[in-house]
């Protein structure tokens, strides 16, 4: 086993600071000489893929933009506007807050459509490069999110954030970007995504 050679620091554990050395063996990363006080998460998981790490620091500086004030959870109040549009017999709402990594394109595009819908803007369903997770998933990590003027709804992160922030975060390349009613305009996307929406509702868009 080959010492890895820095300390990690982790956030998320039940909102508690935690450190340790990291040792990486056979392709995966393994955490030791941590606090004693937490010695039974330790030993219920005592190894993380690179992936894991990856993603736990993109969480970290999240968590961080959200304490600035530069990000904005999408959390229940978030979705709660959406619970009268469906998706494949599901209400929207509910869908959306699965987590949706493999299907962020088709979850941006939802609700992207659903956004446009409520506040009669036309958002833009994007799909670029997070070029920051290149190295640690082994591939071009290609990602899809929604934008709106300055600003980014990414579906999988659960997370509303200043434009310039998300894409220094994630180090954003070939970034593309088309308008929802575009987007819909093309008849096998339309038919694949689509939404019901009970009659009579006259919820508004939350911002």
């Amino acid at each position: 086993m080959l010492e890895f050679g820095y300390t990690v620091v982790y956030n998320n554990y039940m909102g508690k600071r935690l450190s340790g050395k990291t040792y990486r063996h056979q392709g995966k990363y393994r955490f030791d000489d941590w606090d004693d006080d937490y010695a039974p998460y330790v030993a219920t998981s005592p190894v993380i893929s690179s992936k894991e790490l990856a993603e736990r620091a993109v969480q970290d500086d999240i968590d961080n933009l959200l304490r600035q004030g530069v990000a904005q959870p999408l959390d229940d109040q978030f979705y709660q506007q959406f619970a009268h549009f469906s998706f494949q017999n599901m209400p929207l709402s509910q869908y959306l807050q699965v987590n949706n990594l493999g299907e962020c394109l088709d979850c941006s595009a939802l609700l992207g459509l659903a956004m446009s819908q409520l506040s009669l803007q036309d958002f833009r369903v994007c799909r670029g490069v997070l070029s920051r997770l290149n190295a640690s998933f082994k591939t071009a990590f290609n990602h899809g999110w929604v934008e709106n003027q300055n600003e980014v709804y990414d579906t999988t992160w659960k997370v509303r954030i200043d434009k310039d922030a998300y894409y220094h975060l994630f180090n954003v390349q070939n970034p593309t970007s088309c308008s929802v009613s575009k987007y819909f305009a093309n008849p096998k996307i339309a038919n694949r995504l689509q939404l019901t929406k009970q009659q009579n509702c006259d919820a508004e868009m939350t911002r």
